[in-house]
C-alpha cells in the first residue's frame, strides 16, 4: 500500500514538473478591451504583426520580464505573465502608445524606430 501511494506521489510530482509550475514560456498573444453591456479582455491575433511584437519587446524590457523568440519568430512571453489578463493588457496597451516606446527606448538606450 505504501508503494501505492510513493508511486501517486511522485507521479504528482512528475507532472508538476513537466508542466512548468508557471516558469515556462508560452507565446504572446496580445489582448484588447471588448466594450459591450459586459466590457471584457479578449485576444487580439489581428495585433500580433513584426512591427507590434518588436514593440512588446521593448515593454517587456522596460519592465524587466523575460522574454524569448522561437525558431519561428513568435515572441515568447513567461506563462505567468500569459495568465494575468490585466497585465498582459497593460502590455499589449503600451507597445501601441508611441510616446511610451520613445521613453523606454530613451531609457533602455535603444534606437531603432520598429
Amino acid at each position: 500500500m505504501k508503494r501505492i501511494h510513493l508511486l501517486a506521489g511522485s507521479l504528482l510530482m512528475i507532472s508538476g514538473l513537466l508542466t512548468g509550475c508557471g516558469n515556462g514560456f508560452v507565446e504572446f498573444q496580445p489582448v484588447k478591451l471588448q466594450t459591450g453591456q459586459q466590457n471584457k479582455l479578449v485576444p487580439a491575433p489581428e495585433l500580433a504583426t513584426p512591427s507590434y511584437l518588436e514593440r512588446v519587446k521593448v515593454v517587456l524590457e522596460f519592465y524587466g520580464e523575460k522574454y524569448q523568440t522561437n525558431a519561428n519568430g513568435s515572441l515568447l512571453i513567461q506563462r505567468k505573465i500569459s495568465r494575468d489578463r490585466e497585465l498582459l493588457w497593460n502590455y499589449s496597451m503600451k507597445a501601441q502608445d508611441s510616446f511610451f516606446i520613445a521613453r523606454a527606448r530613451l531609457e533602455l538606450g535603444r534606437t531603432n524606430l520598429n
